[in-house]
């Protein structure tokens, strides 16, 4: 399974990979800054299963708009990522599958609503 994690924050997707990892769960990461390199990845790796976009990704970029473009596409489950209740309506209501207000709640999710059988 290939997970691309698009988050401006380098923290956050070192975390949710050490913690995959950890799991020792077949998965292979992949992590985008900003929407560009989300773009470039998304087009590289076809075989990608799960996207998780943060909603806000600084003062330019905004998850809602990566969702918008990929949606039409992309068949595989897309997790809206933002502490703000309202962006993550936003990016449902654009195509989003799942909603994560929380980072700590994110490899759960993962695992319970995307990996399990």
């Amino acid at each position: 399974m290939k997970i691309l994690f698009v988050e401006d924050h380098q923290a956050f997707c070192i975390d949710w990979i050490h913690n995959l990892r950890d799991l020792h769960l077949e998965v292979r990461c992949l992590s985008a800054y900003n929407l560009t390199q989300a773009r470039e990845l998304f087009v590289e790796h076809s075989d990608i299963e799960i996207i998780v976009v943060d909603g806000n990704l600084g003062a330019r970029e905004n998850g809602l708009d990566f969702v918008k473009e990929i949606r039409a596409q992309f068949k595989g489950k897309i997790i809206a990522a933002s502490s703000d209740s309202a962006i993550c309506r936003q990016m449902v209501e654009v195509g989003a599958d799942l909603t994560c207000r929380g980072s700590k709640y994110l490899v759960p999710m993962i695992i319970k609503d995307t990996l399990a059988p």
